[in-house]
């Protein structure tokens, strides 16, 4: 149980931070190359929409959401099995060497780039990158010229 907890905090600290990215080292990043390539496309979309359903949960975006608990329940089901099959099947030995070599802060920087990795993916998505842009038509242009001149 406890090995289990301090799995799902390193895997969560490295997709919501860049908290262990400073030792990083060759066996880190060879572990963030696996995980990268031992997951599919929807592998990669599957954890955004764990990390996607999960944030849904804070007060102050629970109003623009409609996530159920059975959704919420099924993506954590999916996100476990994943990241199981990464760590103990898939990138094994680089796992134990990355933490061996690197300490336990390897998994939180390597699962961070694997986040990076899975949220690219969507942001390249034409209607998704069309949305995120949206803000800038209300951008006051003469402000930013002010500034950048």
């Amino acid at each position: 149980m406890r090995t289990n907890i301090a799995v799902a905090f390193a895997v969560l600290l490295g997709m919501a931070t860049s908290a262990g990215m400073a030792i990083a080292g060759p066996a880190t990043d060879a572990l963030s190359k696996c995980l990268a390539d031992s997951t599919t496309g929807k592998d990669r979309k599957d954890l955004v929409r764990w990390f996607f359903t999960s944030l849904s949960v804070h007060p102050d975006i629970q109003d623009l959401s409609n996530v159920t608990e059975t959704a919420r329940t099924e993506t954590d089901k999916n996100t476990a099995a994943l990241i199981e099959r990464l760590i103990t099947q898939s990138c094994r030995e680089q796992t134990k060497n990355a933490i061996k070599t690197d300490g336990q802060g390897a998994l939180p920087a390597s699962f961070k780039t694997l986040g990076e990795v899975s949220a690219y993916e969507l942001f390249a998505n034409p209607s998704v990158n069309k949305a995120i842009s949206a803000f800038s038509q209300h951008l006051d242009n003469a402000k930013f010229e002010s500034v950048l001149k």
